[in-house]
């Protein structure tokens, strides 16, 4: 009969009567649900029992599904939450038992937790010492395990970050960055699986070079054929060792390798052609960063000839000779 009845025993031709009450507990009922269906390895979820009716004292008993159990013993109906970690891959089903104190046991549903493995991978960053502002540094990302989607943030060490999210599947993704101020940067790389694991790259020093610049000027703007020119290359920044290439205007240059510092280097030339001449430097460094500096524009004109005849060639003591000089 139903929970609370009242049986009464009573006897034929008015005898008194005796009567009893007796309480009549539901069954007991179970349910479990877990805060991830999809968890990688290591990684902890959580499993929520809630369990009413029944007789107290209430054995429960956790089935995680990779042949380990978790085992605890209420005085009271209620809900009560239970952490496990994985170390096996694979889909594990988890279910709770409760057994009452009127010996009555019960199953709850199962919920069927997949588990991938851990999420493991590299980074590796390129070039690694570059120019500021003038070269990018690509870092290159590769990784297998978790669960999709993933999120990839690459930290580049001064204070900037690139980050793709909701990323489908493994493998290889790039991301590229300029640096804006010389320096040494530790740069790493973060992917977190939807598991809960995360991978965290080891570190890379990124050496940065304050950005590469070169000027000309030549000591005449106007000179005459045959006459040396002298150029001056000033160079900063970069990274060494550096080369110097003057290129003169007439189809002629002039260079020097293997230059250990910044500074200022001379080059000389003479022209044998005249006409206006567009006189520039290219400078390049260790980094394989080439600038040019800005074009001088230097005017060569024909070189100076010059003539003389003296007449009469023969001549008495006292008697005047003349000199005729073309320029």
């Amino acid at each position: 009969r139903g929970l609370g009845d009242v049986y009464k025993r009573q006897t034929v031709y008015g005898v008194k009567s005796n009567t009893m009450s007796v309480t009549v507990y539901a069954l007991p009922s179970i349910s479990i649900s877990v805060n991830k269906t999809a968890v990688d390895q290591g990684v902890s979820i959580q499993a929520t029992v809630t369990v009413s009716g029944g007789t107290p004292n209430y054995s429960i008993t956790v089935y995680w599904g990779d042949g380990s159990t978790t085992s605890d013993t209420w005085t009271s109906t209620g809900s009560s939450t239970y952490v496990h970690a994985y170390t096996t891959t694979g889909g594990k089903i988890v279910y709770a038992k409760v057994t009452d104190g009127g010996g009555k046991t019960v199953s709850s549903s199962s919920v069927t937790v997949g588990v991938s493995p851990v999420i493991t991978g590299s980074a590796s960053f390129s070039p690694t010492s570059v120019d500021a502002n003038q070269q990018s540094v690509t870092a290159s990302v590769t990784f297998s395990g978790g669960t999709a989607p993933y999120s990839i943030t690459v930290y580049w060490g001064d204070n900037t970050t690139s980050s793709q999210s909701n990323i489908s599947s493994t493998g290889t993704y790039t991301f590229t960055h300029t640096y804006t101020a010389s320096g040494s940067y530790s740069a790493y790389v973060t992917v977190s699986s939807s598991g809960g694991s995360v991978l965290k790259t080891s570190s890379t020093t990124i050496s940065v070079s304050p950005s590469l610049s070169a000027s000309i000027s030549v000591s005449k703007t106007t000179i005459d054929a045959g006459i040396s020119d002298t150029a001056s290359v000033t160079i900063s920044g970069g990274k060494a060792n550096y080369s110097i290439t003057v290129y003169w205007g007439d189809n002629t240059t002039s260079s020097q390798s293997n230059i250990s510092s910044t500074g200022t280097y001379t080059f000389t030339h003479s022209y044998s052609s005249t006409g206006s001449k567009s006189v520039y430097a290219n400078v390049s460094d260790a980094n394989g960063v080439s600038v040019n500096t800005s074009t001088v524009t230097v005017t060569v004109n024909p070189a100076v000839s010059i003539s003389a005849s003296f007449s009469p060639t023969t001549i008495k003591q006292g008697s005047s000779v003349t000199a005729s000089v073309t320029i």
